[in-house]
């Protein structure tokens, strides 16, 4: 009887600590509790003082946007709000960190920096678990690609108009750029590299984990990532750009003639292409670029399917890209594609105060040049 007298009493104080953590009835739970919300808050109270308008913050404010950002890996914690003053579609941004303290966004960018410096050092997520995983020995080695630091160069000067440019790899005050510097680093231990990129400070190389462990620590180095792999990645490309949905409309290219741009020719004897049509015949060059471009318009693959895959391709292979080619093509184009022809084709169309009536120029081969002539000309 002891023991059933037990279990009641447990089953009372359960019952019990339910009804006394329930709120009273009509009583909904204070979302203010939670952190984001309390973040909204005072976000709104913030912006509603700033602009005066304290006692009408519902009326003129709204939240536009509120997160968390929580990285686990990193221990990181951050709110983000940003709030919407409807009067004049201003949007104020409101950054907070884990204690709900206002910080500027820069500083929760360099918090999360410095934070994931602390966890991985110079090091990509991918290329640490690599490294650390159980079947990479000492004498593996991994592809890696090492960005060179690149300082800020906020005054530089150059001559002439604006321009983009990469900013300067300086070492300082030691001799050698970043990029020297690495390249000496991996032959002191007896590696070399793969490639050096000409667009992008980074070096290219083949080496073991504790080579990698060694260089990120040097300040040379801004960040070291694996090495990735291409690969065919048109339906992903097709879901990404909601070809899949355009297609369930019935929307598939059927009807429809593009014209591939280039100055070589497609391969018009891929099974995968439905065209067959040159800009150029007696030349057509066939290519790899212009043949991939194809495929990524028109490709009836079942895997890689192109986005428009039952549209038929024009192959417009000019000679060069020179101007009065790549316009001649260009028009050639606008004759053969169906949603052109009924404008274009043997109609009148007023240009400038006279008729003009347009036909399609076919290129002639003449002594390795072009000739043609329209089917009409101005009519006064």
């Amino acid at each position: 009887m002891r023991k059933y007298s037990y279990v009641r009493l447990a089953i009372l104080l359960s019952l019990l600590i339910i009804f006394l953590t329930q709120p009273p009835i009509g009583v909904t739970q204070d979302d203010g509790d939670q952190p984001l919300s309390r973040a909204i808050q005072k976000s709104l109270e913030q912006t509603g003082g700033g602009l005066g308008v304290a006692g009408q913050q519902s009326q003129v404010l709204s939240v536009a946007a509120a997160r968390t950002v929580q990285i686990d890996d990193l221990g990181f914690v951050a709110y983000s709000v940003k709030i919407l003053d409807t009067t004049n579609d201003t949007v104020y941004s409101h950054w907070y960190d884990e204690d709900l303290q206002p910080i500027s966004e820069e500083e929760a960018f360099l918090t999360r920096a410095t934070a994931y410096q602390a966890q991985y050092g110079r090091l990509s997520r991918e290329l640490y678990d690599r490294m650390y995983s159980p079947g990479v020995s000492a004498q593996s080695t991994i592809p890696v690609a090492i960005w060179a630091e690149q300082p800020v160069v906020a005054d530089l000067a150059l001559p002439g108009p604006p321009r983009a440019c990469l900013p300067l790899v300086l070492s300082g005050g030691e001799p050698g750029s970043a990029i020297d510097r690495i390249v000496r680093f991996l032959s002191q231990g007896g590696y070399s590299y793969d490639y050096i990129s000409g667009e992008a400070p980074i070096v290219y190389a083949s080496i073991p984990p504790s080579v990698i462990s060694e260089l990120q620590l040097q300040r040379y180095v801004a960040a070291i990532y694996e090495q990735e792999k291409g690969e065919l990645t048109l339906e992903s490309a097709a879901r990404t750009s909601a070809a899949p949905w355009t297609w369930e409309r019935g929307i598939t290219g059927e009807g429809i003639k593009v014209a591939v741009l280039e100055n070589d020719g497609v391969a018009f004897d891929n099974r995968y292409l439905d065209g067959s049509r040159y800009y150029i015949g007696w030349s057509k060059r066939v290519g790899s670029h212009a043949t991939q471009v194809a495929g990524v318009i028109a490709s009836r693959h079942s895997t890689q399917r192109g986005i428009a895959y039952d549209a038929e391709v024009l192959s417009a292979n000019a000679l060069s890209l020179w101007e009065p080619l790549s316009v001649g093509h260009r028009e050639w184009r606008r004759c053969h594609q169906r949603e052109f022809r009924h404008h274009l084709s043997g109609q009148e169309h007023h240009f400038d105060g006279q008729v003009l009536r347009l036909g399609c120029v076919e290129p002639q081969e003449n002594g390795g040049g072009l000739s043609g002539k329209p089917e009409a000309g101005v009519l006064q």
